[in-house]
C-alpha cells in the first residue's frame, strides 16, 4: 500500500525501522490518540506499544502534497510502499468526529465505509476519504522523499 506522510527531516535519522515517540502528540487530544492506538493494537498489531506514537499518512502523493506550500522547510514528504497488514485505514472526516467528541458510540464506524453509511455519518454522495496510520516505517520501503527548498 502506498503510504505518504509529512514528517520533520529528523524523522529520517532514526534507525532502519522508524518509529515516533508519543511526546510529539498534542496533549489536548491524548484520549483520542489513545483510542486510535487501542484500535491499531486490536486490529493491526497486538504487540504495538502505546508509548509510541502512530505515524499518520495518506494513500496518495496528491494528498500528501496538498499542504506542501504551507509545509515548513524543516519537513519533508516521505513516500513508502508498506504492507497492507501494517496499516489501519480510517476516514479523515470521521476522525474529526472523534476529535470533536461526537457521540463515542459512532467512533468505531470511522474504520469502515459501510458502517459510516449505515449510521448516517457518510451520505450517499459523500466519499470515504482514507487516512492511514501505522506504527513504523521500514527505511527499505521508502521509494521517494520530497524536500521543500528554502526560498532565496
Amino acid at each position: 500500500m502506498l503510504f505518504c506522510t509529512q514528517q520533520n527531516k529528523h524523522f529520517l535519522q532514526n534507525k532502519e525501522i522508524i518509529t515516533v515517540d508519543s511526546h510529539y502528540e498534542t496533549d489536548i487530544f491524548q484520549d483520542k490518540y489513545l483510542w486510535m492506538k487501542t484500535k491499531y493494537r486490536e486490529l493491526i498489531n497486538p504487540d504495538y506499544d502505546e508509548h509510541q506514537a502512530l505515524i499518520w499518512g495518506w494513500p496518495t502523493r496528491e494528498e500528501a502534497l496538498y499542504y506542501f506550500e504551507d509545509m515548513p522547510t524543516t519537513s519533508c514528504i516521505i513516500i513508502a510502499e508498506i504492507p497492507d497488514k501494517d496499516v489501519l485505514v480510517t476516514d479523515f472526516y470521521g476522525w474529526h468526529n472523534v476529535l470533536n467528541n461526537y457521540d463515542p458510540k459512532y467512533w468505531d464506524t470511522i474504520l469502515n465505509e459501510k458502517d459510516m453509511r449505515q449510521n448516517g455519518l457518510l451520505e450517499e454522495n459523500e466519499v470515504f476519504t482514507p487516512q492511514l496510520v501505522t506504527d513504523h516505517l521500514d527505511k527499505s520501503n521508502i521509494i521517494d522523499i520530497i524536500y521543500k527548498q528554502e526560498k532565496d
